[in-house]
């Protein structure tokens, strides 16, 4: 095996194969199959170079390219086992690691991106600063490329759906709260594969749902000799539910969202004095990666009304005058010495 790469939902294998006749002819490529997260894909397409599979006595040779079809929601990266040719006719399999490595494209495009978020960067500081000034704070056009995120998401079975999965990845980010869409920033790749990301079913639906959609606009805009679909919505409470309808399908993502950041937030215990110094924006922070956020608009005595249970790390109590503890015993010739108060000091949050 020469290589492995992916495209979209099809993987390719770069192979050559060698026989010297004494077990027979070269096996047949087009009987191979493909393993990933246990399940087996066969039946690939080929595109060969050289195919001369031999026979008893005669050697073969066989090099080029074996494509196999994914499904939309297999990962990328990951390990692979390829058998080759029919089954037990090639053994040990090849097992084969594939890494999410950015490929020239990629780069163009963050190359792009950097770019113009340069460009963005300079025009709003020369808005706040002296336009006189010399000198102003400079955006490092390589940062996005630093911070390259690859997480393994669906991908398209068609040669038409891009826009679609990427009109469907945006509506779920727009359900999120700018606290939550921080938290997904900041996860690692593979806690941002673990979301339920739109699959290639899941863009067929949306586009079904879109398309009644545009067509109950367009009848509305008749009816009302109006193309405006702002005014359109307005006036029509129906007409705007069943368009929102199509737009959103709940609260899962964000959902899983919210479980998912639980899971891989680090359980650090905070003191009431450490809660007390924070900002009401770092409450929030802390209350969605914890699960914790309440919903609506909330003050900051709701946040550490949640918080403080849950982040804040038990003191010791005390009953009366005496320390919650050990009994202890006696002391010979004399009284027992007199237990000391140990609670917790006053609340800096009061």
């Amino acid at each position: 095996v020469h290589g492995l790469y992916r495209q979209g939902f099809n993987a390719f294998v770069r192979i050559r194969a060698l026989g010297d006749g004494s077990a027979g002819p070269v096996p047949d490529p087009r009987a191979s199959r493909l393993r990933s997260e246990g399940c087996d894909f066969t039946r690939p397409g080929l595109n060969l170079a050289i195919d001369q599979r031999g026979s008893y006595g005669v050697a073969g040779r066989v090099e080029g390219q074996l494509e196999f079809t994914l499904d939309s929601a297999s990962r990328i990266g990951g390990d692979y086992i390829l058998e080759f040719g029919e089954v037990d006719s090639y053994s040990p399999p090849a097992r084969l690691h594939l890494r999410r490595e950015a490929n020239e494209h990629q780069q163009a495009v963050a190359r792009f991106l950097s770019g113009y978020v340069s460009k963005e960067w300079e025009a709003a500081n020369l808005r706040e600063v002296d336009a006189e000034a010399a000198t102003h704070p400079t955006y490092d056009a390589g940062r996005l490329e630093k911070c390259f995120c690859l997480p393994d998401v669906p991908q398209q079975e068609t040669a038409n759906d891009c826009g679609f999965f990427i009109l469907a990845q945006i509506l779920l980010l727009l359900q999120l709260t700018p606290e939550a869409l921080r938290t997904l920033a900041a996860m690692s790749v593979n806690a941002v594969s673990q979301l339920p990301w739109p699959s290639q079913k899941d863009v067929t639906r949306r586009k079904s749902r879109l398309r009644e959609a545009l067509q109950e606009l367009f009848e509305a805009a008749d009816d009302m000799l109006d193309n405006d679909v702002d005014s359109l919505l307005r006036k029509d409470a129906e007409l705007r539910k069943k368009v929102q309808a199509a737009l959103w399908e709940g609260s899962q993502f964000s959902d899983a969202l919210r479980r998912l950041a639980v899971a891989c937030a680090p359980k650090r215990d905070y003191t009431l004095a450490e809660l007390g110094q924070m900002s009401t924006k770092s409450l929030r922070s802390l209350c969605a990666q914890r699960g914790l956020l309440p919903a609506g608009t909330v003050e900051r005595s709701d946040l550490l009304k949640v918080l403080v249970p849950a982040v804040v790390a038990a003191q010791p109590r005390c009953i009366g005058d005496a320390e919650v503890g050990p009994t202890k015993r006696p002391v010979a010739g004399g009284d027992e010495p007199e237990a000391k108060r140990s609670c917790a000091p006053s609340s800096p949050l009061a």
